[in-house]
């Protein structure tokens, strides 16, 4: 019983003293569990959410030019289509 209190405790004070190779180990399985759990986070919230919200900004975006577009095509086909009756020949 006196040997098993005097490894526990010369455990204990290698272990406050701190260990190079433990803490190293300690900290990346703190860091990799992190890690699991932001990625995990991401893939099933954050993803969908802004999938979403560039997906409505893409429809907003896409509505703002067709907006802007209409009035030019329609100038477009007005003028295209005076510049084709001069040009067509209709003396058949």
């Amino acid at each position: 019983m006196l040997r098993a209190k005097l490894e526990a405790s010369s455990l204990t004070k290698h272990l406050k003293e701190g260990s190079p190779s433990l803490a190293a180990a300690l900290g990346f399985c703190s860091f990799s569990s992190r890690l699991s759990f932001v990625l995990t986070h991401w893939n099933d919230i954050g993803r969908p959410a802004f999938d979403r919200t560039i997906q409505e900004g893409a429809i907003k975006q896409k509505y703002e030019v067709e907006k802007w577009v209409r009035p030019h095509l329609e100038t477009m086909k007005t003028v295209t289509s005076q510049i084709a009756f001069l040009f067509i020949d209709f003396s058949f």
